[in-house]
């Protein structure tokens, strides 16, 4: 079932763009991209091996560091508010993973974020339109998988929510844009 989950996860993700779009963001801002790139919720480093094409790459994620992870590819195990060494750079990304903080932990997400120029993050949009979008999908996915798409948006963000829960303040130039495949995308940049 974890395996057939982490497969749905893929084509979720395919479907809706995410990674494409993470990716075309990072590689538009090369100088930044070359201070560093971390990304929250690492997981198996699918995402992460990609990111590190256009910059030194960090890994954080409660999960061991995958095997076969290039060795150049930082990796960071363990619970994110009390890493021994903190992550900062120039970009940090998150696909998928907020939602599943408390609003608590937001705000500390928030205070690391402080650490970073941009901010590249993808949640699922709190949305009728997204529901209905996973009813669609929920055929061809498995049991954890249908259970975990509707809970997942039911927890997810509204347009102009995400960068209030991380406690973003005038320092920052938002941006929040729902796309219609069932995610909020944020650009965050922090003003000079």
């Amino acid at each position: 079932r974890a395996v057939r989950a982490r497969r749905d996860l893929r084509l979720i993700n395919f479907l809706m763009g995410n990674e494409g779009w993470l990716l075309r963001q990072v590689a538009a801002r090369t100088e930044t991209a070359r201070q560093g790139i971390a990304e929250l919720g690492s997981g198996e480093g699918h995402l992460l091996r990609r990111l590190a094409r256009s910059g030194p790459a960090t890994g954080c994620d409660l999960a061991p560091r995958p095997p076969d992870l290039p060795r150049e590819i930082d990796w960071r195990e363990g619970d994110l508010f009390s890493l021994a060494e903190p992550i900062s750079g120039g970009i940090l990304v998150a696909n998928l993973v907020l939602h599943h903080f408390s609003a608590e932990d937001l705000l500390r997400i928030g205070t690391i974020a402080g650490r970073f120029d941009t901010l590249l993050f993808v949640e699922p949009h709190r949305s009728r339109c997204a529901l209905v979008l996973a009813r669609l999908l929920s055929t061809f996915v498995g049991e954890v998988t249908r259970h975990d798409m509707p809970a997942s948006i039911h927890a997810g963000f509204a347009v102009g929510e995400m960068g209030k829960a991380l406690g973003l303040s005038s320092d920052w130039s938002v941006t929040e844009v729902s796309h219609w495949c069932g995610s909020l995308r944020l650009v965050a940049r922090r003003l000079a």
